[in-house]
This record gives C-alpha cells, sequence and structure tokens, in this order.
C-alpha cells in the first residue's frame, strides 16, 4: 500500500532544507507571520522588529533610493547602524534623550 505513494525524495529534502534554514539576528526560522528585509549588501533576511525598524506601511511613500544595511555589515564596515524607519518605541526614546 505505501510503495504506491508519490514521493519525490529530492523536492523533500529541498523542502525540509528551506524549513529549517535560519535568518536574522535572531536566528530563527521563516516565519510569514513576520514581515522581513533584505540586506543590500549581504543579501541575507532579517525581522524589522530584531532591527529596530517598523515594515513599510500604506502611509509611507515607496523610496526607491533606499538602502537597507544590516547591522552585522555596519559593524564590519565600522559604520554606526541607521534603520530606515525606526520603530515606535525607538523613535520615542530617540526623541526623549
Amino acid at each position: 500500500e505505501g510503495r504506491a505513494l508519490p514521493i519525490n525524495l529530492k523536492d523533500e529534502l529541498e523542502e525540509l532544507g528551506e524549513r529549517c534554514e535560519v535568518y536574522c539576528l535572531c536566528k530563527s526560522a521563516y516565519d510569514a507571520l513576520r514581515p522581513m528585509i533584505s540586506c543590500d549588501h549581504c543579501e541575507g533576511w532579517f525581522h524589522y522588529e530584531c532591527c529596530g525598524m517598523r515594515p513599510p506601511g500604506d502611509e509611507d511613500p515607496e523610496d526607491a533610493e533606499a538602502s537597507f544595511k544590516c547591522p552585522p555589515c555596519c559593524q564590519a564596515s565600522g559604520a554606526e547602524y541607521a534603520p530606515l524607519r525606526p520603530a515606535v518605541a525607538a523613535a520615542a526614546a530617540a526623541a526623549a534623550a
């Protein structure tokens, strides 16, 4: 009975590998409920919240010139990390300082 199941081992292993891959500073697997941004330098994927940012909203204008450099790339190049769209809590803390 089980021998008739159509399983493509190569496809199954590839899908398993994708589910096991970790991303971001938090080293977690992909989660469609947590929006991510790609670093324009290393092409790694990072959760907005882990980088102190908020995802773009409908009120945010599209900025084709914007470039995101993740915290590890900034550290490696000696540059200070600056989020594109700071999270509300981070923005409020910076304004209070």
